[in-house]
């Protein structure tokens, strides 16, 4: 029996921040305004840019394309490096106005969050293009008149993503059950998010050419003949309408990296390095509870080549400290004994933890051992001194206390900060810090908890 699109009313509410980076410089720089801005990570010709304002774009560069050649279309093009400090507050300041409309906000990106309205009071007396009407001129009020966002309005977030895309910049469009067919005859495959030249030609293969080819598409042979999965299953109700996704964190892995200025061998700056990535994935870990039981490391090195290794452990890791020995073991497993007779430099970090365990594990091994004996209240020294600088740092930020390796290696002179794109790992890190932890209550005579 065919499956019709949803038909109920829409209740998600898709943001879309438009040219976002280089809108914020616009914000922060009113002379920039009207003129063609695009960002990059670094100010040589052979980087890239990463975005390029709407003014620029009209010249015609593109996301990726290279500073030699964006400069050869645009002569004038004020070309500014990456400031993602200001990127990070434009969020948190998107992210506070959303929260007005919604406690269920899910960002799915830097520039980009879904707002999920079913149930919330401001629907249940003005319509869902009303409350869009008035984010959008809450983004101007609150945030500048530089800076846009381009709105959509579905039954799931798919198609409201797709319904912002439609009109940018500072578009707004609805997708319903009775436009969907009208809507998707205007666009092309790849104009579907999920949709790329891999999945393009897996479709088009299958006799799948438009996005109403996809739609009409049977269930069965999405599933069987195109994607092998119950991917095509998800893709049948998501083209329909229906939310297939609940946007609930499903990790499997808390990782961080960092890309560093310039290639190096210092084996006390890459040390450092390692022990600030342990420590905020494992701090971002142990606030959602979890344990690992797999430690992976991975350098990249200048000209290319990577070395990826992983350590497991027979019980769940879940101290900072316990973490960075178990990295310090897969560095050392490198060839050269660290690697130091390798000619090239390492110009990338990347720290991985997997094999989740929930819950604390019962010996936490912090300073290499557990204080028994000294046990309060049913909580060890241990674990009440790591549950304490992690209310320290999730207040203050997840660097605020660091140990002395990490401050003598001087890790923000050696490390690019960068926001990843597509990613919520940094804006998870953003919510952690805004919103920090609630003490819990077994710290609050602790000798190490601290008071507002």
């Amino acid at each position: 029996m065919p499956v019709p699109p949803n038909g109920n009313d829409p209740d998600v509410l898709f943001c879309d921040m438009n040219a976002c980076f280089a809108s914020s410089e616009q914000q922060a720089n009113p002379l920039w305004r009207g003129k063609p801005v695009g960002i990059t990570p670094v100010n040589v010709p052979g980087s890239c840019v990463i975005s390029p304002s709407y003014e620029l774009k009209a010249r015609g560069v593109k996301t990726g394309m290279s500073n030699r050649d964006a400069r050869l279309m645009a002569p004038d093009m004020v070309l500014k490096v990456s400031d993602t400090d200001l990127y990070r507050e434009m969020h948190r300041r998107l992210n506070r106005i959303l929260r007005d409309f919604s406690p269920d906000v899910r960002p799915l990106s830097v520039d980009e969050a879904a707002v999920f309205l079913a149930g919330t009071p401001a629907l249940r007396t003005r319509s869902m293009e009303s409350i869009a009407l008035e984010l959008k001129a809450r983004v101007k009020k609150e945030m500048g008149p530089a800076m846009r966002v381009s709105v959509g309005i579905a039954t799931n977030v798919f198609l409201a993503k797709t319904a912002a895309s439609l009109d940018k910049p500072d578009g707004l469009r609805t997708i319903r059950a009775d436009n969907l067919r009208d809507v998707l005859a205007g666009l092309k495959l790849t104009d579907l998010c999920g949709i790329a030249g891999q999945y393009e030609a897996r479709l088009n293969a299958a006799g799948i050419f438009t996005p109403l080819d996809f739609l009409d598409a049977d269930a069965h042979f999405l599933c069987k003949s195109v994607f092998g999965s119950i991917e095509g299953y998800y893709w049948f109700r998501k083209l329909r309408g229906y939310e297939e996704k609940t946007y609930e964190p499903n990790r499997g892995s808390y990782g961080n990296s960092v890309q560093l200025d310039k290639p190096t061998w210092q084996i006390d700056t890459l040390m450092g390095i390692a022990e600030m990535l342990c420590l905020k994935a494992s701090t971002r870990m142990r606030r959602e509870g979890y344990g690992a039981r797999n430690v992976q490391l991975m350098l990249r090195y200048e000209g290319g080549g990577w070395f990826k290794r992983h350590v497991r452990t027979a019980r769940p890791l879940w101290t900072a400290p316990d973490v960075f020995r178990a990295a310090v073991a897969v560095f050392n497993a490198q060839s050269g004994g660290g690697g130091r007779n390798n000619p090239k430099g390492v110009t990338k970090v990347m720290v991985d933890l997997y094999d989740l365990a929930a819950g604390a594990p019962a010996q936490l091994g912090l300073f290499d051992g557990e204080c028994k004996g000294s046990e309060m209240g049913g909580i060890t020294r241990d674990k009440r001194i790591t549950e304490s600088l992690d209310v320290i740092n999730l207040k203050y930020g997840l660097n605020t206390l660091r140990t002395a390796r990490m401050v003598g290696t001087n890790i923000e002179a050696n490390i690019h900060d960068r926001i990843p794109f597509g990613s919520v790992s940094d804006v998870e890190e953003l919510y952690a810090e805004e919103e920090a932890w609630e003490v819990p209550n077994e710290l609050a005579e602790s000798p190490f908890a601290f008071a507002d």
